[in-house]
């Protein structure tokens, strides 16, 4: 599967699980960090100042095989109360994800869990997600479409009796480097459509500035500030948004990060 989002932000990973274009592209995608230093875990301290004025808070401790992917995460509350934990598990080369399991601890409903499972067409193309309840049960499937380049075209996902809930396509021009991505309800009546580009990384956008070590400082709304280990990973990023023309704090985040020895 290959990867054509360019992540400006570090994204806290959201407990919900449902396909989308975006996600089928990211899935197969290892931690943002600098090759040549192997990582065995990463601790995410995440502040998020929300408009109302209220701060939340959340912490995630990842531990990563050998090639830099996710095979566990634990996820805690601002209180350090453990409410969920997500396991992966991948082929022979640690490389694509085969499924995971969900588990939450939830302070109304107890504890419940989930699974997934991934399949893949003879090219390695992510085409299905099946997910199941703690009894077994069928409760979400995802198909998908790729096109020769092995991008999602079409992202359908149903409930466990095959209803429906959308549809989402994506239209790509390669030659001009873009990519319009379309939402329809079950009735197949477009509610929303969003223009990209495909790769981002190879974006001629001047209104974007990365640092000397390629990581993005500022675009058109948003200013980045990083703080980085001897190592050349960054330990500190602190996100802030522009509104009125003044520079407002959006949500912070540090790493700690454990290296193999």
């Amino acid at each position: 599967m290959k990867h054509f989002i360019f992540l400006l932000l570090y994204l806290y990973l959201s407990v919900s699980h449902a396909q989308n274009v975006g996600t089928a592209l990211n899935m197969n995608k290892p931690e943002d960090l600098r090759v040549g230093h192997a990582v065995s875990e990463i601790t995410t301290e995440m502040t998020f100042y929300n408009p109302t004025g209220s701060i939340e808070k959340k912490k995630e401790v990842a531990t990563l095989n050998v090639q830099h992917y996710v095979t566990s995460e634990l996820r805690y509350d601002e209180n350090g109360v453990l409410i969920a934990r997500l396991t992966r598990m991948f082929d022979s080369t640690g490389t694509k994800s085969l499924g995971r399991k969900l588990e939450r601890w939830h302070k109304l409903m107890g504890y419940t869990a989930e699974t997934s499972t991934h399949e893949y067409d003879a090219n390695g193309y992510l085409i299905k997600t099946t997910e199941r309840n703690q009894n077994q049960q069928v409760i979400m499937v995802t198909v998908i479409e790729n096109d020769d380049h092995g991008n999602a075209t079409s992202v359908i996902t149903t409930d466990g009796n095959g209803r429906p809930y959308g549809e989402e396509k994506a239209a790509y021009d390669y030659a001009n480097n873009s990519v319009v991505t379309s939402v329809y309800n079950t009735k197949g009546e477009l509610l929303s459509e969003t223009a990209g580009k495909i790769n981002y990384e190879s974006f001629d956008d001047l209104s974007i500035v990365k640092n000397e070590q390629g990581d993005v400082i500022k675009t058109k709304h948003n200013e980045y500030e990083y703080r980085y280990d001897k190592k050349g990973n960054w330990t500190q990023m602190i996100i802030y948004k522009f509104k009125d023309g003044k520079r407002v704090k959006q949500s912070e985040f540090r790493r700690s990060i454990k290296y193999r020895k």
